[in-house]
Formats: structure tokens, sequence, C-alpha cells
């Protein structure tokens, strides 16, 4: 039976000079591409509304063309030229229509080798960056702006794990500027048996859980700000607020 349900949770440690973290309990999918249409089972739908649900459109092109030659193209953008046997994506499914992912992740596999991991990262504002992993890579440049707390500029250093089996992995993301630590976040979870009657029980256990994710995001922002955290513009470039 396939394990394509997780449940676990998501932390922030702010490490700048306001010490600021977090952790929330949440679930998410984590399914290969070549089997997407294995992800139809009641309560879970594709490309339609049902209590969890996943579309095509908040992926890739955002506009619901096939994922696979999307992603198969970025690999070719990036400069693999390892042929690519699968695409595991990790990322949070609808629940009740409604989504909002802050960051969703691809990862590449070559005859079950892992060559590269694109990651997905969308913003508050409706704009989104691919931040394309090859192995070995150990740093890549911030280009989008995700929190008015920090300016553009600095780099993320990505690390990926999972157990042998398959049904634990874990992502770590930390943001550095100047040898500093700014932010580390990381997300990780255990896998469940992809059944009805356990999306329900995760449901019932996370029932809002996308919209929580939006309020959540504005709810540490507010705090963040009433802590008196250097404020940023939406470009996160300009000159700090006092």
């Amino acid at each position: 039976m396939n394990s394509w349900l997780f449940t676990g949770k998501v932390s922030h440690r702010r490490m700048a000079k306001t010490h600021y973290e977090f952790t929330h309990s949440i679930f998410y999918i984590r399914f290969p591409l070549t089997q997407i249409s294995k992800l139809e089972i009641p309560l879970f739908s594709l490309n339609r509304w049902s209590l969890l649900s996943f579309y095509a459109k908040d992926a890739g092109n955002r506009d619901g063309t096939d994922l696979w030659a999307w992603g198969i193209e970025q690999a070719k953008l990036a400069g693999i030229s390892t042929p690519i046997s699968e695409i595991v994506i990790q990322t949070f499914p609808r629940v009740l229509g409604f989504v909002f992912n802050p960051i969703s992740l691809w990862f590449f596999y070559s005859d079950k080798e892992q060559v590269a991991v694109l990651a997905e990262v969308n913003n508050t504002f409706g704009e989104s960056h691919s931040y394309f992993i090859p192995r070995g890579t150990a740093s890549l440049k911030k280009t989008l702006h995700v929190s008015p707390f920090f300016k553009i500029h600095g780099n993320y250093d990505f690390s990926f794990s999972e157990s042998e089996d398959g049904t634990q992995n874990s992502t770590g993301i930390r943001y550095n500027h100047s040898e500093q630590t700014l932010l580390f976040a990381r997300i990780w979870g255990r896998a469940l048996p992809w059944t009805s009657f356990n999306l329900l029980k995760t449901w019932l256990g996370h029932p809002l859980m996308t919209f929580w994710i939006v309020f959540l995001i504005h709810w540490h922002a507010i705090r963040l700000f009433l802590k008196g955290v250097p404020f940023y513009g939406k470009d996160g470039t300009t000159k700090e607020l006092s």
C-alpha cells in the first residue's frame, strides 16, 4: 500500500537580533508523478473539489498543464543531463478547496538515485520562484521576497533527509547573510498509508489547515512587528521603517 500522506511539524527559529521561534503541527502529501492518478480515492480528488485535493494548476506553470513535462524542462534548463526516471512532489493539499503552499518540493530521481531537488517558494503576494538544487549544491542566492522582516539578500542552504524505508523525511532551510544564520526552518513528517480512513482522521485533526497557515503567517508577522523587529517594504530592499 502506498504511504503518501505525512503528518508532522513545521518549525521556524529566527536567530537575528530578536530571537523568535514557533512549531506547528501539519500534514502534507508526497507522491510520485508517474502514479499521480492513484491519488484519487474517496475524500481525495485530482483537479476537482473534494474534502482534500490536488490541482495541477497549484504547481509548475500554474495553468494546469502537464507537471512531468514542466519538471523535465526545469531539469534541462538547470543543466541536468541524467535521464530522469521519477519525480516525487511534496506539497500541501487543498483543504476544502483552498491551499497556500509556502514551499513545494520536487525530488528528481534517476534509477532510484536522487539527482536534484526543485524548491517552489511562494509568498503571500502571489509571487513565486523556483530554486533548482543539483546534488552537492551548497548554497543558493535568495532572489524572492518572502518576509517583510528580511531584506532580499543572503543565501539559502537546503538539506534533505529520508529514512531508508521512505516513511520519514525532513527538509531544513538555513537562511544566511554575512556569515550569520538569520533563520532556520524545518519541515518533517512520518508516513501513513494512503487510505480514506487516514485522510479523514488526519483532516479531523487539522480541519482548516491551509486556511490556518495563512492566518499564522500574518499572526506571527504581527507579533514580530510588536516586538520591534525591523520592518522592510514589500520588495525587501527599502529603507527600514522607524
